[in-house]
């Protein structure tokens, strides 16, 4: 990847979306407008998700659209304050509709969170897959399967069960 150092790095860093740095110098392969926007998601968009705001409306405002740098900015609200609320029980989708995570794979780890908090302890102690993830909004098959392994094999047993395509 081409390193964006210089005054057009430094833009990005100081807080100017990314299409208005691009434009100002003339920026147009996709590798450099890629490394402009990850250099937003580490600086000013990163520190906006993790105070909470919407990835979707943080992607909006700082110009990030290449889906490695969504990503990446949608991991770092999945890692901060959605992680928080998964762990204290909220419900997979609200944290999900909350933070603007619509990808996937970020979807997922948001899942895998749940089953790993309230969700698997529930499990733990007997109650019903079925009923637990209708009431914390699992549904990607990834994350049930790990919820279903954990109530067949207990938490020792799953470890890694759900990433071998069992």
């Amino acid at each position: 990847m081409i390193a964006v150092e210089g005054a057009a790095g430094e833009s990005v860093k100081q807080g100017t979306p990314c299409q208005e740095v691009a434009s100002a110098f003339g920026i147009d392969k996709n590798n450099a407008l890629l490394a402009l926007q990850l250099l937003a998601v580490d600086g000013p968009a990163g520190e906006c998700v993790q105070q909470g705001q919407s990835c979707r409306r943080v992607a909006d405002k700082y110009g990030i659209t290449f889906p490695r740098a969504l990503l990446a900015l949608q991991m770092s609200a999945v890692n901060g304050p959605a992680s928080e609320d998964i762990s204290e029980g909220k419900f997979c989708h609200e944290v999900i509709e909350k933070y603007g995570i619509d990808l996937r794979e970020a979807r997922l780890v948001v899942q895998i969170l749940a089953v790993n908090g309230p969700p698997g302890a529930g499990v733990n102690e007997g109650q019903s897959c079925r009923k637990i993830s209708e009431s914390y909004g699992i549904d990607l098959p990834e994350a049930l399967l790990e919820l279903q392994m954990l109530a067949v094999e207990g938490p020792a047993g799953r470890r890694g069960a759900g990433y071998h395509g069992e």
